[in-house]
Formats: C-alpha cells, sequence, structure tokens
C-alpha cells in the first residue's frame, strides 16, 4: 500500500494540532499508527527526494 493521498492525510493532521501537536513533524509518528502506514511506505519519497509522508 502507498502512502495516502492529500485528501486522506489532512483531517487526522488538523484533530493532532487540535489535541496540541505544534508541527507536522511531531505528527508523522501518530499519522502513521493512526493510518496503518507500514515503515516502508513511510520510506516512500518523491523525485525530489523528499519523503511522501
Amino acid at each position: 500500500m502507498a502512502a495516502p493521498d492529500f485528501q486522506t492525510f489532512i483531517l487526522p493532521v488538523l484533530q493532532l494540532f487540535a489535541e496540541g501537536k505544534t508541527s507536522v513533524k511531531e505528527c508523522v509518528e501518530p499519522l502513521k499508527e493512526r493510518l496503518s502506514i507500514s515503515e516502508e511506505d513511510a520510506q516512500e519519497t518523491l523525485q525530489s527526494g523528499q519523503t511522501v509522508l
């Protein structure tokens, strides 16, 4: 399974901010858990080399 698209990420990210997270970086691990993203999928990269997650 590939990493979810933007629309799938946005609500959980907003919920994490509402719960007190203050940066996207702080959301990565909770997102992996909430969206059942494997470590392999979390390491998927864009052409620029940046991870999708």
